[in-house]
């Protein structure tokens, strides 16, 4: 190529560019005129006329660019090429701009819930917010009143049309969602009378079962086995053995449940009289738990027609997050600024006190006497096994019915002081201990 070059570069400039004047030289005299004679023919030469056509310089040397190939530099030029990229690529990462700044969450959220106000705390949607990505946050925090009012009066219009009417009205399929959203009306409800919380249960009035059986439709229900309540687990409720569910529902603010809670258990509490109608538990949980003793228990006999979702891979976390949950909070169910169905503390071990001291009547006196009868009375049913206060008190009070003559108020007195001095006293004809209770 060099070569041909220098040859183009060779060529008289006469002859690369026609037009310009011819060259003196040493045959052509100094005064000699370079333009033929008027009326002389031309004296062009061909090699002239060829010369003439050939391509400039910079046109070589463009197409010359166009048409050469990469040289093949080797490994170690590939090797050097991709460093560079990859120095280009790590300077791309740090050469972005910075994140966001972190997102004010507010303290609480005031809406209205059936005509009341109610406070929603932090804590209750604070993982709401930092379950989206962190580009999102700010934009969900800014219209967070709106979210939670809009899915609050969604979940009330659930409830309404669920309660109290004997075929249900409501017939939507019970998607996470929607059972999110019902579960959010239920806290919001008790934020609206001053009992809002962040760990505890709700019994919720339920007297046709309308609630649970929707509930029980979720495509994403399943078994599981719970320490809730297991005086009424095992019992009959519409033609199936009463177990406790669960329904996971995924994080979020337009459709997760409040506290970071990731999973709804909910049961029937059976009914007892007219004086104790059936009524729903429900409870928000931490962690799933698919993934239990209640997997080897026969679904057609403890929820009907209705199937279980089956086991995902996720399940096997939920299910180790679940037990270190059960694990952090054994002890605690006494706690009484938790709003949990178990027996507050005091009434814990005022009925425990009490038990023991009919044991040791009873074997003072005999298996057929007043106490050991007092004692078979007090325990029936397993108050202390999820059947709650008012079974404790409708125990006490048939002791009294059957043993008039027998005199027991240094053994039942301190358990009757401890459950009138109970912080949420109210409904005594149904209340566990100190949850939350939904009419």
């Amino acid at each position: 190529m060099s070569g041909f070059l220098g040859q183009i570069n060779s060529v008289p400039n006469r002859l690369t560019n026609p037009l310009a004047p011819p060259r003196a030289d040493a045959n052509t005299p100094p005064n000699a005129s370079a333009a033929p004679a008027p009326g002389a023919a031309s004296t062009t030469s061909p090699a002239q006329i060829a010369a003439s056509r050939l391509p400039t310089r910079s046109q070589v040397q463009v197409t010359v660019a166009r048409t050469q190939t990469t040289p093949d530099t080797g490994l170690l030029g590939r090797i050097k090429s991709g460093l560079s990229e990859f120095k280009a690529a790590v300077s791309r990462i740090f050469s972005r701009p910075a994140p966001p700044p972190p997102v004010n969450i507010p303290a609480s959220v005031t809406i209205t819930v059936g005509g009341q106000q109610a406070t929603i705390m932090k804590e209750q949607y604070e993982q709401m917010i930092m379950s989206l990505p962190q580009s999102q946050r700010a934009s969900a925090v800014a219209r967070l009143p709106q979210t939670l009012s809009g899915r609050v009066n969604e979940g009330l219009f659930i409830l309404q049309n669920l309660q109290n009417v004997p075929t249900g009205g409501y017939s939507l399929p019970a998607t996470p969602e929607r059972v999110a959203h019902l579960t959010l009306a239920l806290y919001a409800l008790a934020a609206a009378k001053g009992e809002g919380f962040t760990n505890g249960s709700f019994s919720v009035t339920d007297q046709y079962g309308n609630i649970a059986h929707w509930l029980d439709s979720s495509s994403e229900v399943y078994l599981r086995s719970s320490s809730h309540l297991e005086a009424y687990q095992g019992m009959m409720v519409d033609g199936h053995v009463n177990m406790q569910r669960g329904i996971d529902i995924p994080e979020g603010v337009d459709a997760g449940l409040p506290n970071g809670h990731r999973t709804v258990l909910y049961g029937t509490i059976p009914a007892q009289d007219a004086h104790t109608p059936r009524r729903l538990f429900l409870k928000t949980e931490s962690a799933g738990c698919r993934i239990s003793t209640a997997c080897f228990k026969s679904t057609s006999d403890a929820l009907g027609a209705a199937q279980t979702r089956g086991i995902h891979l996720s399940d096997i976390g939920e299910m180790a997050r679940h037990l270190i949950s059960y694990i952090k909070t054994r002890g605690q169910q006494g706690n009484t600024t938790a709003r949990k169905e178990h027996f507050p503390q005091p009434v814990s071990d005022a009925y425990k006190a009490a038990v023991k001291q009919f044991e040791t009547l009873a074997k003072q006196g005999g298996k057929n006497s007043p106490a050991a009868t007092a004692l078979t009375l007090l325990t029936q049913g397993g108050p202390a096994k999820g059947g709650g206060v008012w079974m404790l008190r409708r125990n006490i009070a048939e002791i009294g019915r059957q043993l008039p003559n027998d005199d027991f108020s240094a053994v039942l007195g301190p358990l009757n002081t401890a459950i009138n001095s109970m912080q949420n006293n109210d409904h005594p004809n149904i209340r566990l201990g100190n949850e939350v209770i939904i009419d």
